[in-house]
């Protein structure tokens, strides 16, 4: 009878969860290759299609969210300003600019795990394109602080770091060379509370 020693099945052992939770690591580092970058925000077009990579499709399999076809959505992302200064809540914040053609868009604010931020009740949490107000040139100008704010306005949380997630509803901009053509809203960090 072979006998293995104690030892090496406790090496095993934690060599099996070391794997588990570098690959769980790996899912939360990033959301696949071929991300686009515009302005800030980054996309990944293929994420959703059978062309995404394997880590993609894995990240995707993690998350459990509603797939968007490509020519049926495509979802931006930001974690930090204009100055590359990660997002927090302890900050008050303009989203300003155009936002690329699309049917309907939406923007919210998330923690970094993905999750909505509690906020009092009627309290904006998301923004979307029949509800924002623009200038003449169709231009949007957006306040996210967690306190009140006349105009448009997206609610925060009381603390912490966050990202906005822009989502583009039926847009025709959803292939590569069509995302790296147009200009994406500016986040400018207005002042932030000691």
């Amino acid at each position: 009878m072979l006998r293995i020693p104690l030892l090496i099945l406790i090496a095993l052992a934690i060599t099996f969860l070391g794997a588990v939770q570098v690959s769980l690591w790996a899912l939360d580092a990033t959301r696949g290759f071929g991300g686009l970058s515009v302005n800030g925000w980054t996309a990944y077009p293929d994420i959703q299609t059978i062309d995404a990579d394997p880590y993609a499709k894995a990240h995707r399999a993690n998350d459990g969210h509603l797939l968007l076809g490509r020519a049926e959505g495509l979802v931006f992302r930001a974690d930090t300003d204009q100055n590359e200064q990660a997002l927090n809540a302890r900050c008050r914040y303009l989203v300003e600019g155009r936002v690329p053609p699309s049917l309907f868009w939406t923007l919210r604010a998330t923690y970094p795990d993905k999750t909505s931020p509690e906020l009092p009740v009627g309290w904006p949490s998301v923004v979307n394109a029949h509800k924002v107000l623009k200038d003449r040139n169709g231009n949007i100008s957006i306040t996210l602080s967690s306190s009140a704010e006349t105009g448009n306005w997206l609610a925060l949380a009381q603390n912490g770091t966050f990202e906005l997630q822009l989502t583009l509803i039926d847009t025709p901009t959803s292939n590569d060379s069509g995302i790296r053509e147009f200009e994406m809203p500016s986040i400018v960090q207005l002042e932030c509370a000691s």
